[in-house]
């Protein structure tokens, strides 16, 4: 009777657990090879990539957090060269910021999410995941996966199409991040400084198409302070923002002649 138990469980098991087991690294397989335009051999990657420590079964190294890490560093990496090249005029800190910007959990959750992310997650039933990083982390675990799986020149390839994915959807991301023109006009408001964001045209660059350029007026004299070029007008009005709120910050002398504000002293 023993013997029959057992050969029972371990049919049920073949037939029900086992095809489980089957149909989900089937979906994952297929969901991966989606993602990436290719086969992959090393399925356990990407089943690692998927797995939330929450999830039940789950130990302390076979779960995501390794392979987020690894991937953290990638898209780190990946975006920092990139800004490296395509803003040859920005110190240090204008490209850390916008790297800050691009890398964020709020943009990398968004990603993930339009990735779909989501269904091939494994995770307990009670994350809650509009309401935490989990996909972002995920999606930083994925290109561990990738890099561990198809090495750096492909995960660069995947960050690049799907992180970064142009000059124009990295401004954006920026813009979205900073608000530098209302953070100007709030400026100019309190001073009661007159004030124009002035469009000035649009050419056509060779590398990122037709670029927008603008520049900011201040005072009755009209005096130019600050240009800005981008992939819209908005965006262009947003990075000459940005160079008038640096102008004004290293020379406050500019500011004090034309403010209106009189100080209470007077």
């Amino acid at each position: 009777m023993h013997f029959l138990k057992s050969s029972l469980g371990q049919i049920l098991r073949s037939l029900f657990g086992g095809s489980r087991k089957g149909g989900a690294d089937h979906d994952l397989h297929r969901f991966v090879q989606q993602l990436l335009g290719c086969p992959t051999q090393n399925l356990d990657l990407y089943r690692r990539a998927f797995t939330h420590r929450s999830y039940p079964g789950a130990s302390r190294r076979m779960n995501n957090e390794r392979l987020e890490f690894l991937g953290d560093s990638v898209i780190s990496c990946v975006v920092g060269h990139l800004l490296y090249d395509m803003y040859e005029n920005d110190d240090e800190g204008a490209l850390t910021t916008l790297r800050a910007q691009i890398v964020s959990r709020s943009n990398l959750n968004t990603i993930a999410t339009k990735l779909h992310l989501d269904t091939m997650l494994r995770a307990s039933g009670s994350l809650n995941l509009k309401h935490s990083d989990t996909l972002g982390n995920t999606l930083e675990a994925l290109v561990g996966a990738i890099f561990l799986d198809k090495g750096f020149d492909f995960a660069q390839m995947f960050v690049r199409s799907h992180i970064i994915v142009s000059k124009k959807n990295m401004e954006r991301v920026s813009a979205k991040e900073e608000d530098y023109k209302t953070e100007f006009i709030i400026l100019m408001q309190q001073q009661k400084i007159d004030f124009e964001f002035n469009y000035i045209d649009a050419v056509n660059d060779p590398s990122f198409g037709l670029v927008h350029r603008s520049e900011i007026l201040i005072g009755s004299d009209r005096r130019a302070i600050a240009m800005g070029a981008g992939t819209t007008k908005k965006i262009s009005h947003q990075n000459a923002a940005k160079d008038a709120l640096r102008l004004l910050k290293k020379h406050p002398e500019i500011l004090k002649k034309y403010a209106k504000v009189k100080s209470r002293g007077n």
